[in-house]
């Protein structure tokens, strides 16, 4: 009864600490360290720009596209709109095997005089291949000072370019990535998370080292792309954490943001957290060497971060087997186990009666530990893949 307990309160700790201690220890130390050093300011451009053009970095801006009829004329206008030289702006777009009008539509667009003055080449692959083999062909295509990675659904702010592209004066800048909001959130729990998620990038920014990024919108250097492995799941954090494990740095600028267009529902939320909880474990299993104390406080946010959000699906499971046998001992345990299981009550009845109107905070609640049970299934579905068909990187690990 001895090792349950300890295992409990171990357990509870690492809850604890996940979602309490450390963003708020990040929060403070983070906002410390970045009052000291303020972001590089744009370039200003204006009627006679050749000068302060001159000295611009070129760019490649890669997007990956898969039936995305939707939105891509908007997406075109939108980059056409980017406050950047044209003759330092390469656009390619890369059709991975669309079903859909998406490629006409690129061409109907391309006849646009607003498009007429940018670069865009068009790569048209027959097949799906997935995201990652369409990324690993774009890398052969640049030849560009720096790469930006973005999504079709992701609207840019006009000095988005220029923003990012100040960061790179620093060499031992790698990476950079700027901020994410939603057009129309699917959920109030959605759009707190990544709130969430945008301060606790914004603090690992000033520590050293944002880890990963957001599909949205970032850039990166092109001596840090690095070919992914054919099955990654999360290739927007994979990309940046290796031009980290190379030695370069990745920022994060909250100065403007992508704007998403893309409205979830709870179907395609599911799945893509569940998605995101495969790819977690993955990137931890993969990225192991970024956890020693070489790394510095980058070692540490991983830690902290994404490695503790893996085993949360099983901290709280212990959590509550634990709690049942130290219930027959203690009263205290009696209480914990009683508040746990009104918590997961809550949580079902919450998730079975979406068109209620709940507190804001029961909200939040459920989207917490909703996403833990889809990390959960995620990592089981990941383990039990690598059981029957193990990789080379995973053996290896």
């Amino acid at each position: 009864m001895v090792w349950i307990m300890i295992l409990f309160w171990l357990c509870a700790a690492l809850v604890v600490y996940h979602h309490v201690g450390y963003p708020l220890l990040l929060k403070y130390v983070g906002k410390r360290a970045g009052g000291r050093v303020p972001p590089p300011l744009p370039v200003k451009r204006g009627f006679k720009a050749e000068a302060s053009d001159a000295a611009l970095p070129t760019i490649t801006l890669v997007m990956p596209i898969y039936n995305e009829a939707a939105t891509l004329a908007a997406k075109l206008q939108n980059l056409a709109s980017l406050d950047y030289p044209a003759n330092k702006l390469s656009i390619h777009l890369h059709f991975d095997g669309c079903s859909d009008e998406s490629y006409p539509i690129a061409l109907c667009q391309l006849g646009d005089p607003a498009l007429q003055q940018l670069h865009i080449r068009l790569f048209d692959h027959p097949c799906n291949r997935g995201k990652v083999a369409v990324l690993n062909e774009a890398m052969t295509h640049i030849e560009s000072d720096l790469v930006a990675l973005t999504d079709v659904s992701a609207l840019l702010p006009i000095d988005s370019l220029l923003l990012a592209v100040a960061h790179f004066q620093d060499p031992e800048i790698g990476v950079v990535g700027e901020a994410y909001r939603f057009w129309q959130p699917g959920s109030q729990g959605e759009e707190s998370y990544w709130h969430y998620q945008s301060q606790i990038k914004l603090c690992e920014s000033a520590l050293g080292s944002m880890l990963g990024a957001h599909g949205a919108f970032y850039m990166m250097r092109r001596e840090c792309l690095t070919p992914l492995a054919a099955d990654t799941i999360n290739d927007d954090f994979m990309l940046p954490m290796m031009a980290i494990a190379k030695g370069y740095k990745a920022v994060y600028d909250n100065r403007c943001s992508a704007l998403e267009l893309e409205v979830s529902d709870a179907l395609l939320e599911a799945q893509r957290r569940k998605r995101i909880g495969a790819g977690n474990t993955q990137q931890l299993l993969r990225l192991l060497p970024l956890l020693h104390p070489r790394f510095g406080w980058v070692a540490f946010n991983f830690a902290s971060g994404k490695g503790l959000r893996v085993l949360m699906p099983l901290c709280l499971t212990l959590l509550w087997l634990c709690a049942i046998p130290l219930a027959t001992q203690s009263m205290l345990f009696q209480a914990l186990l009683v508040l746990q299981l009104l918590g997961y009550l809550l949580v079902t009845l919450i998730h079975l009666t979406p068109l209620y109107s709940w507190p804001t905070l029961f909200r939040k609640i459920h989207y917490l530990v909703l996403g833990h049970w889809y990390n959960g299934i995620g990592t089981l579905r990941y383990g039990l893949r690598m059981l029957v068909h193990p990789t080379t990187q995973e053996r290896a690990a």
